[in-house]
């Protein structure tokens, strides 16, 4: 009896999805996606209040309309749906901009600690290297964003040749053979710091290699800059655009739904 509950449910939230990413924004399929929606949520009731409801379903599926908003046709500038102009969700506007100032002043916050950290590191690191043999990747090498990551081993006899690389988070112990390019040096950390290896390719997508704060894309002392989550988007280019004159009817219809 349950299983049987379970696979309705799963059906209907096939159907909910399917109906919210395409009948509305098919002129034809515009009223009869009303009635589906007015079907599921007569199956969400009757499964009992052990299941989500209806409004919570739509919320959770469309909760990113306010970041994330609605493209229109027959737009030429400003195409996209500021979170203004949803009808029935001022709640969520307010949590979304208290939220994105939160995220804000927090990053201001973690970029500032991190500026300062850096630049304590920098002056202890140039006051080693007058005496040491190694040298930092990031001072010598600013093209590519991997070279924060490694220290840099000089020829003694030609100062301006590399012999060899070690990176900063294996430690000494483990050095990178350097073939005159980068190669082994992004397949280290590709294969073996996945983490820091993604957080430097999209800091360097993002900001232009060997930018940003903190130290820069592919910094190891942990200052990779990231994206908050209240920052991230979807790719939205893949949803087919809503009609105009289907804007007001949209509004309405899953405006009231939409919770925080």
């Amino acid at each position: 009896m349950y299983f049987s509950y379970l696979i309705e449910w799963i059906v209907h939230r096939h159907a909910l999805d399917y109906y919210l990413r395409h009948a509305f924004w098919d002129e034809e399929d515009f009223l009869p996606s009303i009635f589906a929606l007015s079907y599921v949520n007569c199956g969400e009731y009757s499964l009992g209040k052990s299941f989500r409801t209806i409004p919570q379903i739509i919320g959770q599926l469309l909760y990113f309309i306010d970041m994330h908003p609605t493209l229109w046709n027959q737009t030429f500038q400003d195409s996209w749906e500021p979170i203004d102009n949803i009808v029935g969700c001022e709640s969520l506007i307010a949590t979304f901009r208290k939220s994105s100032e939160d995220a804000e002043v927090a990053d201001t916050s973690i970029r500032a600690k991190r500026k300062a950290e850096r630049a304590a590191e920098q002056e202890a690191e140039a006051a080693a290297d007058d005496d040491s043999e190694w040298k930092d990747g990031a001072k010598v090498k600013r093209k590519a964003a991997c070279w924060r990551c490694f220290i840099c081993k000089f020829s003694e006899f030609q100062p301006e040749k590399i012999e060899s690389v070690y990176c900063k988070i294996c430690g000494p112990d483990f050095t990178v053979e350097y073939s005159g390019n980068t190669s082994n040096m992004r397949n280290h950390l590709a294969h073996v710091h996945k983490d820091v290896f993604c957080k430097m390719v999209s800091s360097a997508e993002g900001n232009g290699v060997g930018g940003g704060d903190g130290g820069g894309p592919g910094t190891c002392s942990g200052s990779c800059s990231s994206t908050s989550d209240s920052q991230q988007r979807v790719d939205v280019s893949m949803l087919p655009p809503v009609p105009n004159d289907r804007r007001d009817a949209l509004h309405k219809l899953i405006g009231p739904h939409l919770y925080v």
